[in-house]
């Protein structure tokens, strides 16, 4: 503005963002404001109402650039992105189903018998009670569900401390558990690769959020 001179102001915003290639600005809570409970603060906007895309309105993070070394924000952050991720899967109200590619070496016939792989691994050897098999499954075990899983698990591990001295814990620690308890039939054995892209859909608005 033209009364003002040009700079950076810090206004009512904590975090850190970079100024250019090489030079990063970081602020912090001003002074006497250091003991104001964040967690308590995000946990009053993730169990409202609001859509997942307002969350946007309350923080955000560039997963694309580059780290910034921020001691001060320290304790800040992975409890946030936890909470966040928590109060999304805790709004799925039932788990999507998809079809997923099986193949085994099997006592019975299922789906269509792999002819090669078959002769290999059981008439060479003249193992006549297994076929291998390659069959498809319409299961909860897909890949969406199987990154939310791990990452529940993950989230787990973090949120140790904040759930044993934070007065909100045992909140947490139940939306916690009643997540895990949804996706209790659900692995964990996924690579992020292999969810590469999610399809919008009215009845799951909450997975593409969750993915992400």
């Amino acid at each position: 503005m033209d009364y003002e001179p040009w700079g950076y102001y810090a206004s009512y915003v904590i975090g850190a963002e970079w100024i250019d290639e090489n030079e990063a600005l970081v602020v912090t809570t001003k002074r006497g404001m250091e003991e104001i409970d964040f967690l308590a603060m995000f946990m009053t906007c993730f169990s409202s109402n609001l859509s997942a895309d307002a969350f946007s309105q309350i923080y955000t993070i560039d997963s694309d650039a580059p780290v910034i070394y921020a001691p001060s924000l320290k304790g800040i952050i992975s409890p946030l992105i936890v909470l966040h991720f928590l109060a999304v899967v805790s709004r799925i109200k039932s788990l999507k189903k998809g079809y997923v590619h099986y193949s085994g070496n099997l006592k019975k016939v299922k789906g269509r018998i792999n002819v090669i792989r078959n002769e290999r691994t059981n008439m060479a050897i003249k193992r006549f009670d297994r076929v291998f098999c390659e069959y498809d499954e319409y299961t909860v075990d897909i890949p969406e569900n199987k990154l939310i899983k791990k990452a529940l698990l993950f989230c787990k591990q973090i949120l140790r401390t904040v759930i044993e001295h934070h007065k909100d814990g045992s909140k947490v620690k139940q939306m916690l558990l009643k997540s895990l308890l949804m996706f209790e039939r659900v692995s964990e054995d996924v690579q992020v690769r292999e969810v590469t892209q999610i399809k919008a859909h009215k009845l799951f608005n909450e997975y593409s959020e969750a993915v992400r």
